[in-house]
């Protein structure tokens, strides 16, 4: 398989926590169905942007360069420092040759198209977890040659998930029509269609509505798109 690691600063490796992933265990299992529904629905914003546009957000930039967008809160961004790897998939590209550089979008530009395109104000979504422990708490969005994928990364280790390291594992959704369970990437129909996928989702959450909270937390102040032309 051919696929390259881009890495803008060695490889994230977080510090010890108190508990499993910094947090309580029963917290961390709700963490991870929240970024399994935001990855969801960030898929289903970039789905939708291309039913209206016929591209998805950045395509047309992303010809000869992987666009990617990285999604993560100040505070979170404060932890980070940057130091996370991003992963461009070519097998699911049809590519061989690693691109020599990728070009990075902010969060805030791709809503921005998003909402200008469907006129209607979107929910900005983040990783649950406001400091980062053990792995990053980041969403990433990647295009580039006509397809795109969508990471998270989540505190279980999934039959569904790829391993990167202890409480450190990546789901990604595709579009394209193939999955690679290997490397945690998949094509959302396959994924929903998974018993372990559906098993993990039906597990009853252990605080519901928290997610809402941090939704709340993240849109305050939000502005109300009054409508543009694409």
């Amino acid at each position: 398989m051919k696929r390259v690691l881009i890495i803008l600063i060695f490889v994230f490796l977080a510090g010890c926590g108190k508990f499993e992933g910094g947090t309580s265990k029963n917290l961390q299992d709700d963490f991870d169905k929240f970024r399994i529904n935001d990855l969801k629905y960030l898929y289903s914003l970039a789905r939708e942007y291309k039913d209206k546009t016929g591209y998805f957000p950045f395509e047309q930039e992303s010809k000869d360069v992987p666009i990617v967008v990285v999604f993560e809160s100040a505070k979170q961004a404060a932890y980070h420092k940057g130091k996370y790897s991003i992963m461009v998939d070519l097998e699911s590209r049809g590519q061989s040759v690693a691109p020599k550089k990728i070009e990075i979008k902010t969060f805030n530009e791709f809503y921005a198209k998003v909402e200008n395109a469907l006129l209607r104000k979107v929910i900005r979504k983040f990783d649950p977890q406001k400091v980062s422990v053990k792995k990053p708490c980041v969403y990433i969005y990647v295009v580039y040659k006509n397809t795109i994928d969508i990471s998270v990364f989540l505190h279980n280790a999934l039959a569904f998930t790829r391993n990167l390291s202890p409480f450190n594992n990546k789901l990604a959704i595709t579009s394209y029509s193939d999955s690679y369970p290997d490397v945690g990437l998949w094509n959302l129909n396959e994924l929903e269609n998974l018993a372990d996928y559906k098993n993990f989702i039906a597990i009853p959450l252990n605080k519901p509505g928290y997610d809402k909270i941090l939704e709340q937390e993240h849109n305050q102040g939000m502005p109300e798109l009054k409508g543009k032309s694409i």
